[in-house]
């Protein structure tokens, strides 16, 4: 079990959010394992927040990875809210402080 063993945990993916199991399932399997290196001893994983918005990814993740084990954190909804905010506003408007009015 996880708990008995010691495992550097790496995110070995170009990107933080593949987000394979909602939106690029039609791409296969192979597309998806491709963003992984193989790394001996090491658990990798991916950080796809939105696969508990999607109803199918359960199913998808099972079908995919049958022995995978999950991880999931959840945040104070407000302070996620408010995180979420700010993200917006930096990729759209360059930082919230250039929406501030004089």
């Amino acid at each position: 079990s996880l708990k008995e063993e010691k495992h550097s945990f790496s995110n070995n993916t170009e990107h933080k959010e593949l987000n394979f199991f909602n939106l690029q399932y039609e791409k296969g399997i192979d597309w998806y394992r491709h963003h992984f290196r193989q790394t001996e001893g090491c658990l990798q994983g991916e950080i796809s927040p939105w696969y508990m918005d999607h109803e199918q990814c359960a199913e998808r993740i099972q079908k995919c990875c049958p022995d995978v084990k999950l991880m999931v954190m959840l945040r104070d909804p407000l302070e996620r809210a408010f995180s979420h905010l700010l993200h917006d506003c930096q990729n759209a408007f360059g930082g919230i402080a250039d929406l501030t009015v004089e």
